[in-house]
C-alpha cells in the first residue's frame, strides 16, 4: 500500500466507506484565538477537511473553527498543509485544488485561490501539496510538476516554476527553495520503478531552478538543522512491495553529504540537533516515533512513558519550548487526537479533534 500520507488516507477511507460518522455539528466553545495552535485534518472523500483550534490558556478545543467562522460545511477535500505567514494563514486543500487564505486570528476567509489552469474551480486542477514562504511570496508545490509563487499582497499566482516529477515537500534555506521530487504519480499501480530521486534547487531572486541534487527515491519532507544542513526524508518503494527502503538524506552547500538509515513515513522535524520522525509499518501495524541525535546519528525511541500513539500521522515542534506534537489518526474512522510530549518524551497533555479524522499539521499561534 502506498505510503504517501494524504493519498494513503484516501485509499484507507475508500476501503472503509461503509462506516458511518456522526454528522452532528460540534458545539463551539467561546474562544478568541490568541495563544494556542491550529490543527488541520485531512478529512474523507466526503470533502470534510477541517481546521481546529486549541487554546493553551483554557485548554478548550474549537473543533471546526474555520467552518464555523465562515458558515461553511468544510474547508474542502483533503487538507494537506498549512502555514501562518504575516497576518494570514494559508491552507492547502489538495483534493479541492485550492489554497484557502484566511485571517490568522479569526480564520475569516480572505480569498480562495484555485490552483487550476484558468484560476476557477472549473479549470484543470494542479493539485497543490505543500507550502512555504519567503519575502513577498508563498510557494506551493503541485502534483503537475510545478512550484507556484503566490504574491502575498494580491494573492495571485505570479509564476509557475517547472521542477521534477510530482514535487512534494518544500523548504527555504538562504536564498534558495528546496523541493522534494517524488515521482509517485508516474508510477503505475503494482510497479516498483519510475520514481523521481532528486531535490530541485530554486533561486528565490530569479524564481528559476538552478540545480537538481540526486538523493533517494520518493522524497517527501524536509527539515533544517542549526548548522544549515537540510534533511530530506524519502519513502523508498517498499510501500509498493519494492526493496528500496526510505532514508534521511543530508544536503549542505547544495551537495549531498550523507544519509541516515531509518524508515520514516516521510515527515520530520528538527530541534536542538535532534531529528524527530515517525513510521507506521503497514505489514505489522506497528507504529514508532523516534529521535535521532544528529551528531552521533544514534536512534532511540522518543516516547519514554508508555504512551501509545496508534497511527502517527503528523509531527511538529513548538520551537518556543521544544514540545513535540504528534497527531494520531487512531483507527482511520474514529476522530483523531493530538499528543503533546516534552523533550524527554513524556506526555504533557492530549486532546481530540472530534469529529475530524486524520489530523495532520500543527501550527502555532502567538
Amino acid at each position: 500500500m502506498k505510503q504517501q500520507l494524504s493519498i494513503l488516507s484516501a485509499v484507507i477511507i475508500l476501503l472503509l466507506a461503509s462506516c458511518s460518522k456522526d454528522d452532528t455539528a460540534p458545539k463551539q466553545p467561546d474562544i478568541t484565538p490568541a495563544n494556542g495552535l491550529y490543527v488541520t485534518s485531512d478529512g474523507t472523500f466526503e470533502g470534510d477537511g477541517s481546521l481546529s483550534y486549541y487554546d493553551f490558556a483554557t485548554q478548550q478545543v474549537a473543533p471546526d473553527f474555520y467552518g464555523n467562522q465562515n458558515n461553511t460545511a468544510t474547508l474542502g477535500n483533503f487538507v494537506n498543509d498549512m502555514i501562518i505567514y504575516g497576518s494570514k494563514m494559508y491552507i492547502v486543500v489538495n483534493g479541492s485544488s485550492t489554497v484557502v487564505v484566511a485571517d490568522k486570528y479569526t480564520a475569516k476567509n480572505i480569498k480562495t485561490i484555485y490552483f487550476t489552469s484558468d484560476g476557477t474551480k472549473n479549470g484543470t486542477e494542479f493539485q497543490p501539496r505543500f507550502i512555504t514562504a519567503q519575502g513577498k511570496n508563498v510557494f506551493v508545490t503541485s502534483s503537475d510538476g510545478y512550484v507556484s509563487a503566490v504574491d502575498t499582497n494580491t494573492l495571485a499566482i505570479t509564476k509557475r516554476i517547472k521542477v521534477g516529477s510530482t514535487p512534494e515537500g518544500i523548504i527555504v534555506s538562504g536564498n534558495n527553495l528546496y523541493v522534494a521530487n517524488s515521482g509517485w504519480k508516474d508510477v503505475p499501480w503494482g510497479s516498483t520503478t519510475g520514481f523521481d530521486s532528486t531535490v530541485s534547487v530554486i533561486d528565490i531572486n530569479s524564481l528559476t531552478e538552478i540545480k537538481k541534487i540526486k538523493t533517494g527515491i520518493n522524497g517527501l519532507g524536509f527539515a533544517i538543522n542549526s548548522d544549515g544542513s537540510i534533511y530530506e526524508a524519502t519513502l523508498g518503494n517498499t510501500g509498493y512491495q519494492g526493496s528500496v527502503s526510505g532514508k534521511i538524506y543530508i544536503i549542505k552547500n547544495n551537495q549531498l553529504q550523507d544519509s541516515i538509515n531509518i524508515a520514516t513515513s516521510g515527515k520530520l522535524s528538527i530541534f536542538n540537533n535532534n531529528a524527530y520522525v515517525f513510521n507506521y509499518d503497514y505489514n505489522t501495524s506497528k507504529a514508532t516515533v523516534s529521535v535521532i541525535n544528529l551528531s552521533t546519528k544514534s536512534i532511540n525511541n522518543f516516547i519514554t512513558d508508555g504512551t501509545i500513539v496508534q497511527y502517527p500521522y503528523g509531527l511538529n515542534i513548538d520551537e518556543s519550548n521544544g514540545d513535540v506534537y504528534v497527531t494520531d489518526a487512531v483507527d482511520n474512522t474514529d476522530p483523531g487526537k493530538v499528543f503533546c510530549f516534552d523533550k524527554t518524551g513524556k506526555k504533557k497533555f492530549d486532546f481530540s479533534v472530534a469529529p475530524a479524522v486524520f489530523p495532520n499539521k500543527v501550527v502555532f499561534l502567538r
